[in-house]
């Protein structure tokens, strides 16, 4: 082969020298020619660039927000105790303004009881109520007291999933009762990074517990075995009792977290009937579980509309489980005699007492008195019912001396110039009893003068 015909195969045109080809044609060839060896690896580079391309872009996408934290904290009732001038006493003087009431704030962790995930245990770690401390409002004189998580102990701050606790405040302003009234309540967890605001507004009420209490048939000097409590209808709709929920504490070290323990629903009532009508009263009474400790308590009591059983009602309130007895209190009467010895030693003046009905002295340790339990011994025989400070408290605290016990007292007439006690401090002075089963008494003086 020549060496024209040796060039025309290098440049690929594959004919022979005699039918020479147009440049454009050899030109073709060679495109030709190439394209059929990087065809493959541009193809292959493609593959590879795509996918770099394609997060490259979701890269230069702006990252979504990231999600609020959940705050499984609801408000579950709000109860108001309107303060009322009794009827058929006068005051010396008018009050220097209208009658405001009590607010008790019912929450629960909404998470399911059993749940282990740390974030859904709620920590109050911060409370602001329209953006102020609680005791903002007691330093202002907006509020008489507040007893709110802002000054509870650590471990009394912490809702497990399920648990409920209670909040509240006693204003001195007719504005924080009045239905309709609004304020914001804004909670901050500081261990799960997250806060939450609710809004509260006061309803008109449509019912209310007006009276509650536990009572003892006798058999146990110590422990009730039912429950009673009135209720009055607000509204103008029927509304029939269909059950009773009771919340205690269920942890030793706190008695403001408690958890349901019983749901009733054998409810005796009067009217019979169970249906509370418009403007009027129904009474009932509850048998409840024998295993109530004697501590603080939560009653929930569920109505329903008889028309429309969808419509439900909740009321709620917190007390103290004790056995509500009626009892005549004569104060402070020990005093020294002259020869030695206390007047409670005088058989006499006894005997005194006990034809008058009194049956509790604000007294506690009286040595020739309290010390005579034998038989045929003074307080075996005129026994009155002990108002002190009960301490040191686990001595109190017994099952022997608790029916002994009408409630520790320790404050005196805190109302009064010598004793007076402001009730915020006094508040706090009454919470060392809040873990124990002795009750307490807040004592005030009024004199009544003829009309």
């Amino acid at each position: 082969m020549d060496k024209e015909k040796r060039t025309d195969w290098i440049h690929g045109t594959g004919r022979e020298p005699s039918s020479r080809p147009s440049f454009t044609a050899i030109a073709a060839g060679r495109f030709s020619f190439l394209g059929s060896l990087f065809t493959p690896a541009l193809l292959s580079c493609l593959c590879l660039l795509l996918p770099l391309l394609s997060l490259n872009a979701q890269e230069e996408e702006p990252a979504p927000e990231p999600a609020e934290p959940g705050f499984p904290l609801e408000v579950v009732g709000v109860t108001v105790s309107p303060h009322e001038h009794p009827q058929g006493i006068q005051f010396a003087a008018e009050a220097a303004q209208p009658p405001a009431g009590r607010v008790q704030i019912f929450l629960r962790n909404k998470a399911p009881h059993n749940s282990e995930r740390p974030e859904d245990t709620v920590h109050i770690n911060v409370l602001r109520i329209n953006g102020n401390e609680p005791k903002r409002y007691v330093f202002n004189k907006v509020w008489a007291w507040e007893d709110s998580p802002d000054d509870w102990p650590e471990g009394d701050t912490s809702l497990p999933p399920g648990a409920l606790s209670v909040f509240s405040f006693n204003s001195l302003s007719p504005q924080w009762v009045e239905p309709g009234s609004s304020f914001e309540v804004e909670f901050t967890d500081w261990l799960n990074a997250r806060k939450n605001v609710l809004e509260l507004t006061l309803p008109q009420p449509q019912a209310r517990i007006s009276s509650l209490c536990f009572l003892s048939s006798g058999t146990d000097p110590l422990r009730p075995d039912s429950l009673v409590f009135y209720l009055e209808n607000l509204s103008q709709k029927n509304w029939k009792l269909s059950s009773v929920r009771i919340y205690q504490p269920y942890l030793k070290s706190s008695f403001r977290l408690l958890r349901e323990i019983a749901t009733l629903e054998r409810i005796s009532t009067y009217p019979a009937s169970g249906v509370l009508q418009p403007g009027q009263k129904l009474a009932a009474i509850v048998i409840p579980p024998s295993h109530l400790k004697l501590t603080t308590a939560v009653i929930e009591v569920c109505l329903e509309n008889p028309a429309k059983s969808s419509e439900q009602l909740c009321l709620w309130e917190q007390l103290r489980v004790r056995r509500e007895s009626f009892d005549i209190g004569a104060g402070w009467i020990s005093a020294p005699l002259s020869e030695g010895g206390n007047i409670l030693s005088s058989e006499t003046w006894l005997k005194t007492l006990k034809s008058l009905h009194i049956n509790t002295a604000n007294i506690q340790n009286i040595q020739g008195y309290t010390d005579q339990t034998d038989r045929g011994g003074l307080y075996q025989i005129y026994p009155l019912k002990l108002m002190g400070p009960a301490q040191p408290l686990p001595e109190f605290d017994t099952d022997s001396t608790l029916p002994n016990i009408h409630a520790a007292e320790s404050l005196g007439n805190v109302q009064d110039d010598i004793n007076h006690c402001p009730p915020q401090d006094a508040l706090a002075l009454l919470r060392v009893y809040g873990g124990f089963r002795i009750p307490t008494p807040l004592c005030g003086d009024f004199r009544l003068s003829p009309l």
